[in-house]
């Protein structure tokens, strides 16, 4: 399955990585918490594709994957 984010996803991924890297589930949690917040722009470009795109856009996100297939 695609995903409509790739740089958002491995940013993210990343992010697990140097949280569980630095042996701290407090630091895992803070740095996956400080991503998610950041990813709210997700809603705010999602938005102004469907504006500029309509349709084709509508169509691609119903097939397409967020950041992570089957998860958001």
């Amino acid at each position: 399955m695609a995903i409509r984010h790739p740089l958002y996803a491995g940013a993210l991924i990343h992010a697990c990585g140097v949280g569980l890297g630095l042996g701290n589930w407090a630091g895992l949690a803070a740095l996956v918490g400080v991503m998610g917040s950041a990813y709210a722009r997700i809603h705010v470009e999602a938005s102004a594709l469907v504006e500029v795109l309509r349709a084709p856009y509508k169509e691609y996100r119903q097939r397409t994957a967020r950041i992570m297939p089957f998860v958001f």
